[in-house]
């Protein structure tokens, strides 16, 4: 529902542009003051959590918070013949904790654990753009270079290890248990085609949409599950062992990166 939300609000704003353009509300020749001037700077940051905030408000869902997970920030410095470079940082950034209760019986209850979650993506490019400026909108198109890091990662922690002890355990030998799922790590580079626009409400502040298309090369280490098993003795735990797993798998993909489609974002000139 997020990827539609975004791409209504983005043929909104183009059809926005385009009648404006068509109807002699902006026209080519009316260039004004509102535009960053050769030498300035802009910082923009995205608006996508207040998109998703203010939507999910409106269409009557159950989920109101304020998901501030992931950020961009867009540097801009503006050079002549309508030219500019740009530097952008994206992150995103999860972590969550659960907790999965199943009973007190045994065996289950040696089940019960704490679930920890962890999901990061650091993005950073470089790159330049073409500006078509008209009243108070300004069109461009361009490309950027980027790199990235990513990690996921998902681990258990048991309520019960070595050296506790329940009324309810019973004698046992080597139980299995998942430890982590197997951690994930990736490097990725790659090119992204932009187009986007600027709608300068005054020349120290703007509004910004952009479409890009990012084609990654990734490097992917993938590690194994990791498992350990447990013995308990006289209602106690006894030992808790670690099994060994295979070496860790490297793979290389290509792929269109869709986590950076569209991005709304607002910004100061300076």
């Amino acid at each position: 529902m997020k990827l539609f939300r975004k791409i209504f609000l983005s043929i909104l704003f183009s059809v926005y542009c385009f009648l404006g353009y068509s109807t002699g509300m902006i026209t080519s020749d009316t260039v004004t003051t509102k535009f960053p001037k050769t030498g300035e700077k802009s910082l923009l940051i995205n608006i996508d959590p207040i998109i998703s905030f203010v939507g999910n408000l409106l269409n009557g869902s159950s989920n109101h918070l304020f998901n501030l997970s992931s950020g961009t920030l867009l540097y801009r410095k503006y050079l002549v013949n309508n030219i500019s470079k740009r530097y952008r940082f994206n992150a995103i950034l999860n972590t969550e904790s659960n907790v999965y209760q199943t009973n007190n019986r045994f065996p289950d209850l040696l089940y019960n654990h704490t679930i920890r979650s962890n999901d990061i993506q650091l993005t950073f490019a470089i790159g330049k753009e073409k500006r078509f400026h008209f009243q108070k909108f300004s069109l461009y198109t361009g490309w950027e270079f980027l790199s990235g890091i990513s990690h996921s990662s998902r681990k258990n922690n048991y309520t019960y290890n070595k050296s506790d002890e329940n009324s309810n355990f019973n004698s046992i030998s080597n139980l299995p248990r998942l430890v982590s799922d197997g951690a994930k790590n990736s490097f990725q580079i790659g090119v992204a085609g932009i187009l986007g626009t600027d709608y300068h409400f005054y020349k120290s502040f703007y509004v910004n949409m952009e479409l890009s298309l990012p084609l990654v090369l990734t490097a992917k280490l993938i590690n194994q599950p990791k498992y350990e098993e447990l013995s308990i003795v006289d209602q106690k735990i006894v030992e808790v062992k670690v099994i060994e797993t295979e070496k860790p798998t490297l793979l290389w993909g290509a792929n269109f990166n869709s986590n950076q489609y569209f991005q709304f974002r607002a910004g100061v000139v300076f």
